[in-house]
C-alpha cells in the first residue's frame, strides 16, 4: 500500500515540480521549498510540512510577474497580497498535509494540542490559527495552513503528536542545503591491484621479455547513496483538497457565459454579458471600466478611488486571471468561483455579485 502511494505521489509531485523550472526565479523557489520541506511516515498515514519563509517572497513574485506579464505596479500589488494572504509579516506559516490510508478515521482534536513549534530553548509555541478541518475526523487527504507567532530565529522544529507512541519532529534549518555543504579535500591513497600481487613474485626469476599487457581496469567507484532520512528533491505537497461539490470549479475551468449570437452595438447587454465584462475588467485591473457597470447607489457609497482600492487589493483578482465559473443563485444574484495558485497550494476564491435592473440595463450593486 505504501509503495503504491509513494509511486503515485512521485508521479504527481514530480509533475508539479516542473512548474518551478521555468527560469532562474523558478529554480530559486524550488531550492527554498526543498530546504523547507519535511515529511514523516506514521502508522496508517504520511504527513508533509512546508514552511514559507520570508526569503521566498521575492523569487515567487518575480516568477509570477514573468508568467503573468505583470507591470512593476501590478507586481508590487501582487507582492502585498501574497504577504497578506500568508501573514508573513506577523506569523510563521506552515502548509500541513495529512495522507491517511487507515481503516478508521484519524482523530487530531484538539489540533492545537497536537502541533507545536519547538524552539532551541525547549519552549513549545502553540498555533494561533489553523484550518478547522484538522479538528474533525481525518480520512483520505486533508491539507491546510497553520500559523504560529513570528520568530526572530529560524532554527525551530515543527512537532506533531498523536501519531503512535512517539511524536514526530519536522526539522528544516538543520538540513544542509547543497550550496552550503562543507568542502572536503579528498585524500588519495594508491594501493597495488590485487591482480598484480602474484606477478611481483614471478619477476624474481629471469625470464624472457614479455609483451606489455594492458593494466587491469580499475573498479568503478560505487555511487553514493543519500541518507535514508533525506527526502527526494521532487517532494512538494499537492494542491489543496477538492472543494465541496457546490463550490468545485470545473476542470478545465468553464469559460464565462457568453451570448451565442453576435449582438449589435446598440443592443442592451444581458446580465450574463454585464457580469462577464465586469470580471474581465477586474482581471485586467481596469477599475474605470468596472466602475461604469455599478449602479448609482453603489457609486454614491463608493467613490472611484475608494472602489479602486477595494477591488485592487482583493486576492480574487489574481485568481480570475486563470479562469472562473459562474453559478446563478437567483435572477439577480450570481456566484463567481475561481482558484488561486499560491506556491504549492490552491486557494478557493469566490464572491457573490448582486445585480439591479435600471430601466433596460443591468447594473452591479457593490
Amino acid at each position: 500500500m505504501r509503495r503504491r502511494l509513494a509511486l503515485s505521489l512521485m508521479l504527481v509531485l514530480s509533475f508539479a515540480g516542473t512548474l518551478f523550472a521555468q527560469d532562474g526565479d523558478g529554480e530559486k523557489v524550488s531550492e527554498i521549498l526543498d530546504k523547507w520541506t519535511a515529511f514523516h511516515w506514521a502508522p496508517d498515514c504520511l504527513i508533509w510540512a512546508v514552511h514559507y519563509p520570508d526569503e521566498i517572497v521575492d523569487p515567487w513574485v518575480a516568477l509570477e510577474a514573468s508568467r503573468r506579464g505583470l507591470s512593476s505596479e501590478e507586481a508590487a500589488r501582487y507582492r502585498a497580497n501574497f504577504i497578506r494572504d500568508l501573514r508573513l509579516d506577523s506569523s510563521e506559516p506552515f502548509l500541513v498535509t495529512v495522507y491517511h490510508f487507515g481503516v478508521g478515521p484519524l482523530e487530531f482534536a484538539p489540533f492545537s494540542e497536537r502541533i507545536a513549534l519547538l524552539l532551541p530553548s525547549g519552549e513549545r509555541i502553540k498555533p494561533f490559527f489553523y484550518e478547522p478541518q484538522f479538528d474533525g475526523p481525518i480520512s483520505g487527504v486533508v491539507q491546510g495552513l497553520v500559523f504560529f507567532p513570528k520568530q526572530e530565529r529560524e532554527d525551530f522544529e515543527l512537532v506533531v503528536s498523536g501519531l503512535g507512541k512517539k511524536e514526530r519532529r519536522f526539522s528544516f534549518k538543520g538540513r544542509v542545503a547543497p550550496e552550503e555543504a562543507p568542502t572536503v579535500k579528498p585524500v588519495i591513497v594508491q594501493l597495488p591491484s590485487l591482480n598484480e600481487m602474484p606477478k611481483e613474485k614471478t619477476q624474481e626469476k629471469p625470464s624472457a621479455p614479455e609483451t606489455p599487457k594492458k593494466a587491469a581496469p580499475k573498479p568503478s567507484p560505487k555511487p553514493e547513496v543519500p541518507p535514508p532520512d533525506e527526502p527526494p528533491v521532487w517532494i512538494v505537497p499537492p494542491s489543496a483538497p477538492i472543494p465541496p461539490k457546490e463550490e468545485q470549479p470545473l476542470s478545465p475551468p468553464m469559460q464565462p457565459l457568453t451570448s451565442e449570437k453576435k449582438e449589435s452595438s446598440t443592443k442592451v447587454p444581458s446580465k450574463e454579458e454585464v457580469v462577464k465584462r465586469f470580471l474581465e475588467a477586474w482581471a485586467a485591473g481596469d477599475t474605470e471600466e468596472m466602475y461604469s457597470f455599478l449602479d448609482e447607489e453603489s457609486k454614491k457609497r463608493y467613490p472611484l478611488k475608494t472602489f479602486e482600492e477595494r477591488v485592487m487589493d482583493n486576492s480574487l483578482r489574481w485568481a480570475l486571471k486563470d479562469g472562473y465559473t459562474t453559478e446563478w443563485l437567483a435572477e439577480d444574484k450570481v456566484r463567481v468561483v475561481a482558484v488561486q495558485k499560491l506556491l504549492v497550494m490552491r486557494l478557493l476564491r469566490r464572491v457573490d455579485l448582486s445585480l439591479v435592473r435600471h430601466e433596460e440595463e443591468w447594473k452591479i450593486a457593490w
